[in-house]
């Protein structure tokens, strides 16, 4: 047999009582002083309506929403690099994927956000610049005709990179988009190499290496981020997101009086001369400046 839950019955009373108290002390507050009773009453009165108001807040459920992510298909990816080797990202673009009949919609499925891969068919009966598209070796469909179509071919003939990934789809409506980045070699803009300054001061990041720990595991033409410091200058961010050290002041002017779309840093020399197991002799190191434009 169940137990009896006897809680809400001696809650119950324990009000009760304590009502019954409250009356009594109204009415011979009421005798004495009766302005101040029915002040009291009112008081009291409030109070009361109040708690019952609350209480049935409290009992009253709140309505669950069921949250999820975006479903398969309409997750909006944003995994385009902002750098490849040495080259940076300068166009970036959205659009829809052709797919041909004879392509079964289904390879699309489980596969958003996947890297893609860009075969020209010059051979191809209907368009002697068609660009197919390939997921995993199994072709899904086509670049439109257009700018992008022939940006990819101006880009693989002068073999910078692309990268292309599948985006957005509907497996049921046979429809998708993909992402494209197209890259610049750096080589191609106007640079001046300056040294890197304060190489063994603290990281600003106390879960990061030691500068100078981060600039012994930086090779020699890996692209450095160019991070603004607090109070001017710029910090040197290596591609394990470690701080390498700070461009020197005639780098700082050098991009501030030219005003690029964006500055690049490519480590050009490093020197870490140690002769014991104490602090190394000797640190120094440049980096080229590339102003992108």
């Amino acid at each position: 047999m169940a137990k009896k839950n006897t809680s809400g019955s001696s809650k119950r009373g324990l009000w009760i009582a304590v009502a019954i108290l409250l009356v009594l002390i109204l009415i011979a507050v009421i005798r004495e002083k009766p302005i101040v009773g029915v002040i009291l009453l009112l008081v009291a009165a409030a109070a009361v309506t109040l708690f019952v108001v609350l209480k049935k807040k409290r009992k009253t459920p709140t309505k669950l929403t069921k949250t999820s992510e975006n479903p398969d298909g309409e997750k909006d990816f944003d995994y385009m690099p902002e750098y490849e080797g040495q080259s940076v990202l300068r166009y970036q673009y959205e659009h829809d994927l052709f797919l041909p009949p004879d392509v079964d919609a289904e390879l699309l499925r489980g596969n958003g956000g996947k890297y893609l891969e860009l075969r020209p068919e010059p051979e191809n009966e209907y368009d002697e610049k068609a660009v197919a598209v390939y997921l995993k070796d199994a072709k899904i469909g086509y670049i439109y005709k257009g700018q992008t179509q022939d940006m990819i071919h101006d880009w693989l003939k002068r073999k910078e990179p692309i990268n292309i990934y599948l985006n957005k789809f509907s497996v049921e409506n046979r429809k998708a988009t993909y992402k494209i980045g197209f890259y610049k070699l750096l080589r191609q803009y106007e640079c001046k190499t300056f040294p890197i300054t304060r190489i063994t001061k603290k990281a600003s990041d106390e879960w990061s290496n030691s500068r100078l720990e981060a600039l012994d595991q930086t090779e020699i033409g890996e692209v450095l981020t160019l991070d603004e410091e607090e109070g001017g200058g710029y910090s040197l961010i290596n591609e394990s997101n470690d701080e390498i050290g700070s461009l020197s002041k005639s780098g700082a002017k050098y991009i501030d009086e030219n005003k690029p779309m964006k500055a690049v840093g490519v480590l050009a020399e490093k020197d870490i001369a140690d002769e014991d197991d104490d602090e190394p002799d000797t640190v120094s190191a440049k980096v080229t400046v590339y102003l992108v434009k």
